[in-house]
């Protein structure tokens, strides 16, 4: 017989809910599901082949440089000063011991003519043996055209094989650039791989159903797939920083499966109440399909805060995050819903046994309201506690380091980094430059320079100079002065002048930032004076990561700013509440200090390092915190609008606040807990990556949604609306809705 839901019983469909655009769509795709699923299929195709066509078109040096070290690097393109490439052969013996007199006489000199025969090869300069004799350096100038190392690669390995006592490698920046490349590639696959099966296993584990499990993990999936294609074609626009289809995957595959298990979850529920699947569908769309949309604007509407930073790699980064989560919402409204209409109830089979037991019982666990009962019976002092631990927790984050990446962040397991470790350990005045880019008046910038010269030569010579490098041909002595390596070197044509200067300490430094605020704030001014026709800027690596973190210091509060007020404003228009607006950004502050304070912990110390096994620098990679900040308040909107809404379903109904609290954090709890359990499970793939960058971002996301999942939904939440009662739900007049129970839709029950 048929019979209606009773107010205080079960969740109803609002009349008004039927007709959104969102039900329209969920009922248009479970009517036409053939055309839904080949209308997926073919954005994805189209996608993917778009994607491999177009090719990934990279942002140039000089688009990824900020400020006045950019200003610097577009004055020296202008001019036609950009120097040919330059890569550095560095030669040790194998058992650690000082290079022989017959290496250094006649095997640097074969090497050289064996290397400059390449093709690629411009030229090669006479070799330099470090002060202690171990280590023998030949600086190679390529040419214009060389943009493969494969050659030089093949060569070095053939001298190598020549010379099976020597150690040969060669570093710069086209042989790191190609080893990164790589590895980014490697690690790209190696965690689509190993996210597939692990998410999967926690599908598994939440439905117990090989089908119910699998239906998330293809549309998440799939949705990462097309992402990256359209992102591969939107990079010619704005150009890829080089995160781009790493970032898309970390998102992708989190929203992807989270959105279709807040959807699936919802319509098996339904259907466990006894709806038909067309009913319980079109419940779903109305409920889980409306947070989706909400979260999926909240995340997207975050991320493209970062486009207010004014960087190209946040821009991209930004674009493929919005690309990838439109892409998740899409499918959740439209294939999800066809996919499921078609198969019914057969999305449950085959069954697991005892799992299928326990997660299709219909009846809310036992276990939620035992952890609310503290939250709800005693909300002031867990309040108190979950808060106070949160802010213990984030305390660290108050001694939090950011710089810029440098080669000693990247993996020490890349042949050209570990070449590049061993040339800057025996030549300190290779570890960075600075680069003083002056224009105007021919006579007017010679003078400048002149003075530049005069003036600049003694900070950048001190003790990690004296006994320098010298040219294998001649002894190992400079007489205390600065070896010919660290002297400022000068290229000039036209009206533009190019003072390169080399500087004995690694670019993110506190001696090379002292060294360049000294430069810009005295030296140079002092060398202007009298001048008033010259342009001059500071680039080079030491500019060019001062000028980054600064950037982003200076625009992280805008950054802030504008994810805080479109939060606020999205969670109040949507749950026409002022206060749930406030409550959302409260917590979501709580996980990011949380997160940050985690980040300090781990990547700050010696014990993070040997865990995760990356190279300890003292500080964490600058644009992770603010890239982690948005994203975090972006991700946190699946859960929270998700429990929001199940409360307010309560709520409407007429339940008391904590009874509404409980009914609503008590039957989302198990799909947030599958949920969250996705997303750790992702990020901690990441964490366990090469690169620096996304072993933070796996970390600090995975602590997050952690510490939000436990902590803040099933402490913090809970006790906060409990003591805020009928006032969670304020709102001004023009915000305030027709609170009315809602019209029953019918439910079909058998006899």
């Amino acid at each position: 017989m048929t019979t209606s839901i009773r107010r205080h019983a079960e969740p109803t469909v609002p009349a008004a809910s039927k007709k959104s655009i969102v039900t329209g769509l969920a009922g248009w795709s479970i009517r036409h599901p053939g055309i839904a699923i080949l209308a997926w299929t073919v954005l994805v195709l189209v996608s993917m082949i778009g994607g491999n066509l177009a090719g990934m078109h990279k942002a140039t040096d000089t688009q990824l440089t900020p400020g006045e070290a950019g200003r610097a690097a577009a004055m020296i393109t202008a001019a036609g000063l950009d120097a040919q490439g330059s890569e550095s052969v560095v030669i040790t013996a194998k058992n650690g011991a000082a290079l022989d007199r017959a290496v250094v006489g006649n095997t640097g000199p074969a090497l050289a003519r064996a290397l400059g025969q390449l093709p690629m090869v411009a030229s090669v300069a006479p070799g330099l043996l470090s002060s202690d004799g171990s280590t023998m350096l030949l600086p190679l100038t390529l040419s214009n055209r060389a943009d493969d190392p494969k050659p030089l690669l093949d060569r070095i390995s053939e001298l190598g094989s020549t010379y099976p006592e020597l150690q040969i490698a060669v570093t710069g920046s086209l042989t790191i650039g190609s080893d990164v490349d790589a590895q980014l590639a490697r690690d790209f696959g190696s965690a689509l791989l190993l996210s597939l099966p692990i998410t999967l296993l926690i599908l598994l584990l939440a439905f117990g159903a090989l089908l119910a499990a699998g239906v998330p993990v293809l549309l998440g999936a799939s949705s990462v797939l097309a992402a990256v294609g359209l992102y591969t074609v939107t990079s010619h626009v704005l150009p890829d920083g080089g995160s781009g289809a790493e970032l898309i995957l970390l998102i992708g595959m989190a929203v992807g499966v989270d959105y279709s298990l807040f959807y699936l979850k919802r319509e098996r529920e339904e259907r466990l109440r006894g709806r038909t699947g067309e009913q319980a569908l079109l419940v779903a769309a109305a409920t889980a399909g409306h947070a989706v949309v909400t979260s999926g604007c909240a995340l997207m509407v975050a991320m493209a805060g970062l486009f207010l930073l004014g960087d190209v790699n946040f821009a991209s980064m930004a674009v493929g995050a919005v690309l990838v989560v439109a892409l998740a919402v899409l499918g959740s409204l439209t294939v999800l819903p066809a996919v499921l209409g078609l198969l019914g109830a057969r999305v449950d089979r085959p069954r697991i046994p005892i799992l299928s037991r326990l997660t299709m019982s219909g009846r809310p666990g036992r276990v939620w309201p035992k952890l609310l009962r503290p939250a709800l019976k005693f909300p002031a002092i867990t309040l108190l506690i979950a808060v106070g631990g949160m802010l213990v927790l984030a305390w660290p984050a108050t001694h939090l380091h950011l710089k810029s990446g440098t080669e000693a962040d990247l993996p020490q397991t890349l042949p050209s980094v570990a070449a590049h470790e061993r040339l800057t350990s025996a030549f300190p005045d290779e570890r960075s430059q600075l680069e003083v880019v002056l224009h105007g008046g021919r006579a007017e910038v010679d003078s400048v320079v002149r003075r530049l010269e005069s003036s600049i030569e003694a900070p950048v010579s001190g003790p990690s100079s004296t006994g320098g490098p010298a040219p294998t041909g001649g002894p190992a002595s400079t007489g205390g002065q600065a070896s010919p390596a660290a002297r400022p070197v000068r290229l000039t044509t036209g009206q533009t002048s190019v003072l390169s200067i080399p500087v004995p300490f690694t670019a993110d430094s506190p001696e090379a930032r002292a060294i360049l605020a000294e430069l810009r704030g005295s030296t140079i001014p002092a060398a202007l004076q009298g001048v008033s026709v010259v342009q001059v800027a500071v680039g080079g690596s030491i500019a060019r990561n001062a000028d980054y973190v600064d950037e982003l210091t200076s625009g992280a509060p805008w950054v802030v700013g504008f994810v805080l007020l479109m939060t606020f404003l999205l969670m109040t228009v949507v749950f026409r509440s002022v206060v749930v607006g406030l409550v959302a950004i409260a917590c979501n502050l709580l996980s990011a200090g949380a997160a940050f304070g985690v980040l300090a912990l781990v990547f700050q110390s010696s014990w993070g390092a040997e865990l995760l096994g990356f190279h300890l620098s003292g500080g964490v990679i600058a644009w992770i915190p603010v890239f982690l900040f948005v994203i975090l308040f972006g991700l946190s909107m699946d859960y929270h609008v998700l429990v929001i809404s199940r409360i307010k379903e309560a709520s409407d109904r007429g339940l008391p606040t904590r009874q509404a609290v409980s009914e609503g954090i008590g039957r989302s709890a198990p799909v947030i807990s599958s949920a969250a359990a996705v997303m750790i499970g992702v990020f901690a793939i990441f964490a366990g990556l090469h690169m620096v960058e996304f072993k933070e971002l796996g970390v600090g996301l995975g602590a997050a949604v952690l510490l939000d999942a436990v902590v803040v939904r099933i402490m913090i939440l809970p006790a906060l609306m409990a003591l805020l009662g009928r006032a969670n739900w304020w709102a001004p007049s023009f915000l305030r809705s027709d609170r009315r129970p809602p019209a029953a839709l019918p439910v079909n029950r058998p006899d």
